[in-house]
């Protein structure tokens, strides 16, 4: 079977269904990618079997997806000729394998679509009201596209060991420390979790991932929400650190000390995962430390290299990015960041990674005292090079948004979008990683010279400062 697409830039690009698995999103490890606002990093999958059949499948619980019309939120059986609804693109299962299964964009279409294409305002436009609204929903489920698109959801791990520590008291005694971070642009919200590091102060830390693009921050307790300041980001690190002025019934997680992480202890990772019941319902998975410590290699273009993670077979669910994993102790051994789906075509289950509690304190030990990294106080897009080039437009690292008070703020970047191509003459790919290969030496209040990108490949430079 082929998965074919029927609408949109990507029209007429089409991927076989057969041994591997085709997924479907805006990120770049899909095999189908979207140029659309609406699509997920990763937003469904087709897989067919050789004798039972073909099935879709939903990977992102938030995100449009439909069959034939009708909503699809769990795996459903496909046949021959239906039409899959992902966002605002329509594709359809065939049998005929396409002529061309890679089209170039026709001409026709491009200029049918014009200004409102697929990543229309990604340069130095003003955003118009209608796309930032789409905009904002992406940004909305920013706190679930990393685990996104790094993996699906896990089945929930099995402590092990001799004397099985107490789930429910681990979790009673770490609510408290962990709260709801959401995410707001527009009209639009998204959310995850966050973790306490210091109750007197109300410093909250969370995953970058979570506010990128957002205009808004608040974290709710107890599910009351109280307002939030962004302190810092470090996003080749993946954290954020957040102020709160209220800060009654907060309670400090401790962190666990340095080297103290062992493989096949048992952790429990807590958070608000999304459709797990009520929005500010805390849930928890359990599993054990797969691996203590090891670097991870970006999953894909919007997610760094990261130099310390825990591997863990505990659950991590969209929705409980930034989130604590704990021993049984109660100590915080990590903050839950992501799950990887496969490797080399082959599915997998139960690999999830939070950054490394050694790192975390490095990190965080920075933001605290207004030291950001990497960030000038913008979110990132990671537009598909692809569509770019057939814009006439270079690779480029696309800003959202910008923070009250940030350098970005102040050069007039709140409420537009610029593609950045170049950072002090390094020239960017795309992803995120190379953003922080040209920013890595550069300190808070360091200057930066960007290289920026208009529609039509007009170029421009603009100095800012590092947050």
């Amino acid at each position: 079977m082929w998965v074919t697409v029927l609408s949109g830039l990507e029209h007429g690009r089409a991927a076989e269904a057969g041994a591997d698995v085709v997924t479907i999103g805006s990120g770049a490890g899909c095999t189908i990618q979207l140029s659309d606002a609406d699509v997920a990093p990763l937003h469904a999958s087709v897989r067919c079997g050789p004798d039972d059949g073909c099935e879709l499948v939903p990977l992102d619980l938030h995100a449009q997806l439909t069959l034939d019309g009708e909503p699809v939120t769990a795996t459903v059986p496909l046949r021959a000729g239906q039409r899959i609804g992902v966002g605002d693109a329509v594709l359809e299962l065939r049998d005929a394998a396409p002529a061309d299964p890679d089209p170039a964009i026709e001409p026709a279409l491009a200029a049918a679509l014009g200004s409102d294409g697929a990543h229309a305002d990604d340069d130095l436009t003003p955003v118009r009201e209608r796309r930032r609204l789409r905009r904002a929903t992406a940004i909305a489920l920013a706190a679930l596209a990393l685990a996104a698109v790094a993996g699906v959801l896990a089945l929930t791990g099995v402590l092990g060991g001799g004397d099985e520590p107490d789930v429910a008291a681990i979790v009673e005694d770490t609510a408290a420390g962990t709260v709801r971070v959401i995410a707001r642009a527009s009209a639009q919200e998204g959310s995850g979790s966050g973790w306490v590091l210091d109750a007197k102060r109300g410093l909250v830390v969370t995953n970058f991932h979570v506010l990128n693009g957002a205009e808004e921050v608040a974290v709710a307790v107890d599910g009351a929400e109280r307002t939030a300041e962004v302190v810092g980001a470090a996003p080749c690190d993946d954290l954020a650190l957040l102020r709160l002025e209220e800060t009654d019934g907060l309670r400090a997680l401790e962190l666990a000390p340095s080297g103290s992480v062992r493989q096949g202890e048992p952790v429990v990772a807590v958070g608000f995962a999304a459709g797990a019941g009520d929005a500010d319902e805390l849930t928890s998975t359990t599993g054990v430390v797969s691996v203590p410590s090891q670097p991870l290699e970006a999953p894909s273009p919007d997610a760094p290299d990261f130099r310390d993670v825990v591997q863990t077979d505990a659950a991590i669910n969209p929705g409980n990015s930034g989130g604590p994993l704990v021993d049984d102790d109660r100590r915080l051994v990590g903050v839950n960041t992501a799950v990887l789906l496969e490797r080399g075509g082959v599915p997998l289950q139960n690999i999830g990674y939070a950054i490394g509690v050694d790192r975390v304190r490095a990190v965080v030990g920075e933001l605290r005292e207004r030291r950001s990294a990497g960030w000038i106080g913008t979110g990132f897009e990671f537009p598909d090079p692809r569509a770019l080039r057939r814009r006439g437009l270079p690779a480029g690292v696309a800003t959202l948004g910008a923070v009250e008070g940030t350098p970005a703020a102040e050069a007039g970047l709140a409420g537009r979008s610029v593609l950045i191509t170049s950072v002090d003459g390094r020239r960017m790919d795309g992803s995120l990683r190379t953003w922080c290969e040209a920013t890595e030496d550069k300190r808070s209040g360091d200057d930066v010279v960007l290289g920026v990108a208009a529609r039509g490949g007009k170029r421009e430079q603009v100095r800012l400062r590092m947050a």
